[in-house]
Order: structure tokens, then C-alpha cells, then sequence
């Protein structure tokens, strides 16, 4: 699957959380898609282009962060993953995980989350 190199994907359910990511992503040049529930980001991941970033909450309504996560690592290995989670335990069970590039607990820092992004666009070879 092609992957567009500068477009995100926010997953997550609450609207003013993913509208802040969102902004953020954009601020850094992504072009962001914004899903507030798991169905259909999963349906969306399945069609061109892949996004090069998923920043993905775990609690979601109809299909899990962790299904979407799973779906990832098999159909869209040249896409990143970042999980966003007010779950201290998911984050653990995440941070070490291969196929997830980083694990932030809410509330996240701005300023990190915007650092944390911008070299997925430009990526040092």
C-alpha cells in the first residue's frame, strides 16, 4: 500500500482532544484525517493513501485502538504508531511493543507531542 508521507491520522474519540492533535500535526505540515471512532478508522486504513502517522487512542468505540493497532502492524508496515492513552497500564503493556514507535499518557504536553512529530516528515536517513 502507498504510504503519503505527509499525511496523519488522529484517532480519537474525544472531539476536543483529537481537534488539539490535530492542530498540532498540522502545525508541524501534516495533512491530518481525524476519526472519533475505531470502525471507521479501521475501514479508512484499508484504502489509498496509508498515512505515514497514526496517533492512536487505545478507548474507542466500536473497534479498540489495540484491533486498529493489530491491523497496522500487518497491512501497513511503512506507517508509524503512536499511542495516546490516559491508561497507565496500556501504556506499559504498549512502551516496549515492537510496531509502536511511542507511547504518551494524557494529558500530553503540547510542546512534546509537536517535537515527538516533526521528524516523521523528514526523517534522518
Amino acid at each position: 500500500m502507498t504510504v503519503k508521507p505527509n499525511l496523519a491520522f488522529v484517532i480519537e474519540d474525544n472531539a476536543d482532544l483529537a481537534d488539539i492533535y490535530g492542530r498540532v500535526l498540522k502545525s508541524a505540515g501534516f495533512e491530518v484525517e481525524t476519526f472519533s471512532d475505531g470502525r471507521t478508522a479501521y475501514d479508512r486504513l484499508a484504502a489509498e493513501p496509508a498515512p505515514k502517522l497514526v496517533l492512536l487512542d487505545m478507548h474507542l468505540p466500536k473497534v479498540t485502538g489495540n484491533e486498529i493497532a493489530w491491523e497496522m502492524w500487518f497491512s501497513l508496515e511503512d506507517s508509524s504508531i503512536i499511542i495516546i492513552t490516559a491508561d497507565e497500564e496500556m501504556a506499559a503493556i504498549y512502551q516496549n511493543k515492537e510496531g509502536v514507535d511511542n507511547v504518551l499518557i494524557k494529558p500530553v504536553p503540547l510542546d512534546i507531542l509537536s517535537d515527538l512529530v516533526r521528524p516523521y516528515l523528514n526523517p534522518v536517513s
